[in-house]
């Protein structure tokens, strides 16, 4: 019997060190808002979100605060990421306007892709 406690506890504490590299990754800093999104929505995916509530609500808070740019860069890419923000922002009951993230010059192909993602 104490061999399966022994199973037990080490399996909780690789849990324990799992939770936490997952913590730390949510909360590293990134260059690309893709990253932090596609990380919050394969947790998600995963079901296991309820053990990173307060991390994933810190995350969106601050992405809702300052959506992301329209750049020059891969449109594809872009898309998928106001597509995924525009997503997971929703999901947590946020407010988000398709109006939030089209402003500026040469944002037309944002306005045009954001458009087709609300139709």
């Amino acid at each position: 019997m104490e061999q399966g406690a022994d199973t037990d506890d080490k399996s909780m504490q690789q849990v324990q060190e799992l939770k936490e590299e997952v913590k730390r990754m949510l909360m590293a800093p990134t260059e690309k808002p893709l990253e932090k999104l596609d990380l919050i929505d394969k947790i998600q995916r995963l079901g296991v979100s309820y053990h990173f509530e307060s991390e994933i609500n810190e995350i969106l808070q601050k992405m809702h605060n300052n959506p992301p740019e329209c750049n020059n860069g891969d449109s594809d890419e872009h898309l998928y990421t106001i597509a995924l923000w525009f997503r997971l922002l929703r999901q947590q009951g946020y407010n988000v306007s398709c109006a939030s993230f089209i402003k500026g010059e040469g944002s037309h192909i944002c306005e045009v892709n954001v458009r087709i993602i609300v139709k």
